[in-house]
């Protein structure tokens, strides 16, 4: 029963299974149907945010530098939008302290290279 054994210090590291220095592994279709794709959702959503915030007059500009501070819904109380914010914090603090002590700082270090 392998699920119920302990993973290995290293089983999170991803297996090579193909050279990325060759020029055919560039050339084959699935890397250019995930560009294409990437390159739709960009182009997209570059349309998308020239529609909606792009076409802005001068006037309500100045009006709106603040809008990503307050929330879409009028009726959410600013103050129950900081208590949600601080609770998020100290989970994902508390989940990355906790992350640090099972596995130590090394897990850092891809984020640091």
């Amino acid at each position: 029963m392998h699920f119920l054994a302990a993973p290995s210090r290293n089983s999170w590291r991803p297996v090579m299974s193909s050279v990325t220095t060759e020029q055919t592994y560039w050339l084959k279709w699935r890397f250019f149907f995930c560009a294409v794709l990437v390159m739709f959702t960009m182009a997209a959503a570059s349309i998308m945010i020239w529609k909606y915030e792009g076409s802005e007059q001068d006037g309500e500009e100045e009006e709106e530098e603040d809008a990503a501070w307050r929330p879409c819904l009028r009726t959410v109380h600013p103050a129950w939008l900081l208590v949600f914010r601080i609770i998020a914090f100290i989970i994902f603090v508390s989940l990355i302290v906790a992350d640090l002590v099972v596995d130590g700082a090394s897990n850092l270090y891809y984020y640091t290279e």
